[in-house]
């Protein structure tokens, strides 16, 4: 596929897994060609699942708010997940599910050749990295992204932590902050 309009077309009508049999509808990317920025979420939410745009609900507004402390215009950005149909429960999406997906996203970061890919989590950032969120948070890797691309299937993800919810509200004011200080940093300057 040589244009974003074919992905598009492809993943909307993609039963490539199970995902779409629960899915209301597959989530292609979204942004321009050229986006200096490439966000790379793991899956749709409900919101995401309803509307069929990447990052509308709960996480994209908390994304918008990041991007903006940190001082990163959403229109510099492509928006796009690992998994374009919605795990039910939003379970975390199983290898063969990323697998059959995977293609996509390969095709979608040769196509707009973004400066930099921000991964949102840690599924995202299997791909790329054998470690986990936490040994690698904040930091920039330089990949050689022909050879991850050729690569023929994800590493696995790490394991989610369960955690209280008064440590949970302490966990996401730190990342808000944290995160938007650790953007901010990476990319003042980087035109």
């Amino acid at each position: 596929m040589d244009n974003l309009t074919q992905i598009t077309k492809a993943i909307l009508q993609c039963q490539r897994c199970e995902l779409r049999m629960t899915a209301t509808r597959p989530v292609p990317g979204h942004g321009d060609l050229g986006a200096k920025y490439f966000l790379l979420g793991e899956a749709p939410g409900r919101e995401e699942d309803s509307e069929g745009v990447p990052f509308v609900g709960q996480a994209g507004r908390r994304l918008d708010k990041l991007l903006e402390l940190a001082g990163i215009n959403i229109n510099d950005c492509y928006l796009s997940n690992v998994c374009r149909c919605r795990p039910p429960s939003n379970r975390t999406p199983r290898k063969k599910e990323i697998r059959a997906c995977v293609d996509f996203l390969w095709q979608e970061i040769k196509l707009v050749q973004p400066q930099v890919i921000i991964t949102l989590g840690s599924t995202p950032l299997s791909l790329f990295c054998p470690h986990g969120v936490t040994q690698v948070h904040g930091t920039m890797m330089d990949i050689d992204l022909d050879k991850i691309i050729n690569a023929p299937e994800p590493k696995p993800s790490a394991k989610k932590v369960d955690i209280s919810v008064d440590k949970q509200r302490q966990k996401k004011q730190i990342v808000e902050v944290d995160y938007a200080s650790v953007l901010s940093e990476l990319f003042s300057g980087s035109d």
